[in-house]
């Protein structure tokens, strides 16, 4: 009677009990579901697990554990770990709905006795939202990888420490090439050990400030190797994340050398016309002082010859003779201009020669001993520029001839890196330089020659003392 009593109790705390878990499972705000666990046949489902699930409450009895997953095998999974481990926590699945869709949940299950039959009472929370979210940014992830990879430009990702440090976590095939060197070599240190110079330039500051989202940097960076540029990279910085930025940058060197070179070309060019323009109102110059006047010396010769030549025939023939010297000379004047404009032996051999000829027949002609010395590394230069170099030495021996009462003259040309130097020396009267007046087109010539060229010019005299001329040209376009 006693043994009847206590079975009949515990019969009833079990009811009892059951009745509880129904209810409290009934009010879990999640999908619940109890197993059978020789079968998976589904014991116990509540309101939200239908719903999640896509059931209906007719269909429900009929629910099997396999119909819910869409991967069957991870049910044996499941239950050798919670046979293992005594219960499963926090397992991500994907499940499957009746209507062939899945998602994803998070499983909390535990062993649980279940109106007589060992079953596994299994919670389920959708985490479909936060899956897909994942999978886009790991889409999302994986793009921005491959852009990175394949992308011509460089590409340097950095990332700013609490205590400031900004370092180098990332860098992609073209940062290689373009930099020509290893970047992995330098991933993890920070900018200013990987990129030394980026601090003495303040660039490293401006990085950080774009680490923090406090601006954009959009800027041409020049490195210079014995002053001369070695590389411009066109460079856009921006932040990617909170406290990471990604630095952009391109190699722009031989576009910046090809701007430069045109800039250089349309002043060159520019300069060459002044030139072109000056050239002939030199060469007017010397046929006014030169030709010129040997032909108005020689009219007058004639006239004097036409009016005296029946009373007086002796002076007659004397100023026809004087005549013929002037026209000859204004004939020789004539010839070396014509040279002068363009001499054959530039044209053939070039500068160097062509300033041995120009010595030696200024000494052949005046009588003024002319020496010429050279330390120069170019064969070649552009016609147009020798032939610029040989008319401020032409228009300078010129002018010794004329005015210096000189016995000796020195030329001396030499070269540094991208510049020459021209240097006049003579030992004649020398003169005042304040005192000279614009007109005095030779001297004016070698000023505007070395100024059109880019280059700058010095001359030095004194009364008595001898003249020194210096030109300094810069070198465009060696050609040997």
């Amino acid at each position: 009677m006693e043994e009847s009593l206590r079975r009949r109790q515990a019969e009833h705390e079990l009811r009892q009990s059951e009745v509880r878990f129904r209810a409290l499972a009934s009010a879990v705000p999640a999908p619940l579901i109890v197993e059978r666990l020789s079968d998976g046949q589904v014991l116990f489902y509540n309101r939200r697990a239908l719903a999640h699930f896509g059931y209906s409450a007719e269909e429900a009895d009929r629910i099997h554990t396999l119909d819910l997953y869409a991967h069957p095998e991870e049910r044996q999974q499941i239950l050798r770990e919670v046979e293992e481990q005594g219960l499963l926590e926090e397992r991500e699945m994907e499940y499957l709905r009746k209507d062939g869709t899945t998602g994803w949940v998070c499983v909390n299950a535990a062993p649980l006795d279940f109106d007589g039959d060992p079953a596994l009472v299994v919670c389920a929370v959708d985490i479909t939202a936060r899956k897909l979210a994942e999978q886009a940014l790991q889409e999302s992830e994986e793009k921005f990888r491959s852009v990175v990879e394949n992308a011509p430009l460089g590409i340097h990702l950095f990332e700013l420490q609490a205590d400031g440090t900004l370092r180098l976590v990332g860098a992609n095939p073209a940062a290689d090439r373009i930099l020509g060197i290893d970047n992995s070599q330098l991933l993890g240190r920070p900018i200013e050990e990987a990129f030394p110079a980026t601090a003495a330039s303040g660039l490293a500051a401006k990085f950080r400030e774009v680490a923090r989202g406090e601006s954009e940097l959009h800027n041409d960076e020049i490195e210079y190797q014995d002053e001369r540029i070695s590389g411009v990279y066109e460079n856009h910085c921006f932040q990617i994340a909170p406290g990471r930025m990604a630095s952009l940058f391109l190699d722009i060197t031989e576009r910046k050398r090809t701007e430069e070179k045109l800039v250089r070309d349309q002043a060159l060019l520019k300069r060459l016309l002044d030139l072109n323009d000056r050239d002939r109102q030199l060469v007017a110059y010397e046929i006014h002082d030169g030709v010129v006047q040997d032909i108005t010396g020689a009219l007058l010769f004639l006239e004097t010859a036409r009016d005296v030549l029946t009373d007086d025939p002796p002076r007659a023939a004397k100023a026809l003779d004087e005549a013929l010297a002037q026209l000859r000379d204004g004939l020789v004047e004539a010839r070396r201009m014509i040279d002068g404009l363009r001499p054959p032996v530039l044209s053939e051999a070039g500068l160097i020669p062509a300033l041995e000829n120009l010595a030696t027949e200024a000494e052949q002609a005046s009588g003024i001993r002319v020496t010429f010395h050279h330390d120069v590394r170019f064969g070649r230069l552009a016609p147009t520029i020798e032939m610029a170099v040989y008319r401020v030495i032409q228009e300078a021996i010129t002018n010794i001839q004329r005015h210096s009462a000189a016995t000796e003259a020195a030329i001396r040309l030499t070269q540094q890196g991208q510049s020459l130097t021209l240097e006049i020396r003579d030992n004649g009267r020398g003169f005042d330089p304040k005192t000279v007046s614009k007109k005095r087109f030779g001297l004016e010539g070698v000023r505007e020659r070395a100024r059109v060229l880019g280059g700058t010019s010095l001359i030095e005299s004194q009364p008595e003392a001898g003249t020194r001329i210096v030109a300094q040209l810069p070198v465009y376009d060696v050609l040997e």
